[in-house]
């Protein structure tokens, strides 16, 4: 989840993490529903999140040289980025359970500490374990691209490997809210975006055509996954985790991420424009508060598709409120600390 004050900003893909984020919200409205798309549809947006986070990590830092302090100041940066809000979400949600039996967020005493500790899976809080996790781990992938390419060493390439395979082998077994179990999005994220961090393609109408392409494929992939699954009387998890583990949304959500990458005009216009970078900058916080919005905006306006697409569009209003009063003044205080006590003392 980058911000504006990291090099090699990428215009289209912070309008792509806001589609992702609403895709995330029409899944918990009726929306999907009136547009006539399968019920996945919000699980490719966390999926395009995932994939966001290992693409942009290798992308920014993969080619740094890992030092001590590299590493600290990108564990800063990782932390401050998702833990002041999501913590205060945590928090809050904690007291208005108790207050109300039916707020979405439910956390009470059985599971708080596990939330504080980012390894809750309470409603839309089960993505966040997975991506801290993962922040971790991209620690090993660094340290082994660096070796490999600065000392032709391939030992921590190769562990890195085997792990994977270890995870890959065991899915099945894994819960939801371990990174393990969503791997390749995170992995193959990061190898595009290292990829992406050594070529410099030019832009020319067949790089715009394909973007089109993409997205039309996206839909399609999504939307065809979606009813297929709809029809098969299982549970709803085994449902959703089955949704996770098709290569073919693996696939399309890489390309999504890799093709809008690079700057068109197509991609400028169509994730580049002023309203999806703005919403993509609130996204973390429209992802983290819009079931709250929706809970208490549901009490007073009925379902029909104007009262969903006005729940809609007042949440990513609310979502960027906090963003800019919130979020942000979180983000930066707690990145101002950390680097004054800890980064600064190195």
């Amino acid at each position: 989840m980058s911000n504006h004050s990291e090099v090699n900003y990428i215009e289209a893909l912070s309008g792509l993490r806001g589609l992702a984020a609403i895709l995330v919200v029409l899944s918990h409205t009726s929306m999907l529903t009136f547009l006539g798309l399968g019920q996945y549809f919000g699980t490719s947006g966390v999926m395009i999140f995932f994939t966001l986070s290992g693409f942009l990590m290798s992308y920014l830092y993969a080619q740094k040289q890992p030092t001590f302090k590299k590493i600290t100041s990108y564990s800063i940066s990782r932390f401050s980025r998702v833990a002041p809000l999501y913590l205060l979400v945590v928090m809050v949600s904690y007291l208005f359970f108790r207050l109300d039996s039916n707020y979405p967020i439910q956390i009470d005493n059985s599971n708080f500490i596990r939330h504080l500790l980012f390894s809750g899976s309470e409603n839309i809080l089960w993505s966040i374990p997975p991506e801290v996790q993962y922040y971790v781990f991209f620690i090993l992938v660094w340290l082994g691209c660096f070796q490999f390419f600065a000392y032709k060493k391939i030992y921590l390439l190769i562990a890195m490997l085997l792990i994977t395979c270890i995870f890959l082998l065991i899915r099945e077994d894994l819960p939801g809210i371990f990174f393990g179990f969503h791997i390749l999005f995170f992995l193959l994220g990061s190898v595009l975006g290292l990829i992406r961090s050594k070529i410099n393609v030019s832009v020319n109408k067949y790089l715009n055509l394909f973007q089109v392409l993409t997205i039309a494929l996206f839909v399609t992939v999504v939307q065809y996954n979606s009813l297929k699954l709809s029809i098969l009387e299982i549970d709803s998890l085994d449902k959703m985790n089955m949704f996770y583990g098709l290569n073919s949304n693996l696939l399309i959500i890489l390309l999504l991420v890799f093709l809008f990458s690079f700057d068109t005009k197509f991609s400028k216009n169509f994730f580049g424009n002023y309203v999806m970078k703005k919403i993509g900058d609130s996204s973390f916080s429209l992802y983290l508060t819009h079931v709250v919005t929706i809970y208490y905006l549901s009490k007073i306006i009925p379902e029909s598709l104007i009262g969903t697409v006005f729940m809609i569009l007042i949440s990513i209003v609310v979502a960027h409120v906090i963003y800019l009063i919130i979020e942000r003044p979180l983000v930066d205080r707690t990145k101002k600390l950390l680097v004054k006590n800890v980064l600064a003392r190195m």
